[in-house]
């Protein structure tokens, strides 16, 4: 299946079976290129002009519209369908009286099972609904006009993601992201770089999509498990924090008490101190004192005995008394 050019700024381009090629010259090979590039080449101006320059994301969304103009638009094809579901619904009936005869012939069991696909297949949803669902619309406003862009349900060919992987590498070296660490604007990038992988399994291959809504969803709720761990670990934190603070006041405070009772003690110390060297040498000074007492009353007691003796040795025995001379005679 092949198709034209996207614009006017590219002519030559041509999409084949996904495949988006353009030819510059006549005589040229065609180069394959991405077709969500030519995508964004051309609605440049188009992005400036409803204000969705401001809005910067790597999932492809479709151009710029006008709210109301996708409004109308969306209910002129509902109406559409109805009114040509109407029409098939009048036609079966008409089929449906004329082999009513080969109808009610039918086995009841198939009637039942035929019953029960068609209603699982209504119940199934196509891939453009669920990627719908998942990202919606972007809708804003701009010069008092409400615009929006829906999310684009083309498929990606190889070239569409060297121009994603292009994209990244560039909105990583403009954002500034770091690549060590955490990095709140890193990780919005390679979450965007998740959603447009998925979009792009999704128009794929539903099944595989659907696997990586589910790896996307469990990374989340890991990632919101474990900033509910940090905001817990913060919050113990701060608190011991609090703690240790008015614990280290209760610290201050003691440690002055303690200060200045040293500080009594210490004095108290000295006082008694220098009352003991005062005592020490009042003592001292009354032993030396009665020491001498001793020795002048021993001088004393010893020159008197030495007069006595030296009276008695001159005294005439007959004034002597008997017990003198005998113990004189032995």
């Amino acid at each position: 299946m092949a198709g034209a050019g996207v614009g006017s700024k590219h002519s030559g381009v041509v999409t084949t079976c996904g495949v988006t090629s353009i030819k510059e010259n006549p005589g040229d090979a065609r180069i394959p290129i991405s077709a969500a590039k030519l995508a964004d080449e051309e609605m440049d101006d188009h992005l400036e002009s409803s204000g969705a320059t401001t809005f910067f994301t790597l999932v492809r969304y479709n151009m710029p519209e006008l709210l109301d103009d996708y409004m109308r638009e969306k209910y002129e094809k509902t109406e559409a369908s109805k009114n040509l579901k109407r029409g098939f619904v009048s036609k079966d009936e008409k089929i449906s009286q004329k082999k009513k005869k080969i109808l009610s012939s039918l086995n009841s069991s198939l009637s039942l099972s035929s019953n029960s696909e068609a209603s699982d297949g209504k119940e199934e949803e196509s891939p453009e609904e669920i990627i719908f669902m998942l990202f919606g619309p972007r809708v804003w406003e701009h010069n008092g006009k409400v615009w929006m862009r829906s999310i684009s349900t083309e498929p990606a060919s190889r070239e569409d993601v060297r121009y994603l992987t292009t994209r990244l590498n560039n909105a990583l070296g403009e954002f500034l992201t770091t690549s060590h660490g955490i990095c709140q604007t890193r990780r919005e990038l390679y979450g965007q770089l998740l959603e447009e992988l998925i979009r792009q399994e999704m128009m794929a291959c539903k099944e595989k999509g659907l696997l990586l809504l589910r790896v996307r969803t469990e990374l989340k709720q890991t990632l919101m498990a474990y900033q509910e761990l940090f905001d817990t670990s913060i919050k113990w934190g701060r608190q011991t924090m609090v703690e240790s603070e008015q614990g280290w006041e209760n610290l201050l405070k003691r440690k002055e008490k303690l200060e200045k009772e040293v500080f009594v003690l210490e004095r108290e110390k000295r006082n008694w101190a220098t009352e003991l060297e005062m005592m020490t040498k009042h003592q001292e000074k009354m032993q030396e004192e009665q020491l001498r007492n001793q020795m002048e009353e021993m001088q004393s007691y010893n020159r008197i005995n030495t007069q006595l003796k030296m009276q008695l040795e001159f005294m005439p025995p007959e004034f002597l008394p008997p017990e003198f001379l005998t113990s004189a005679q032995d």
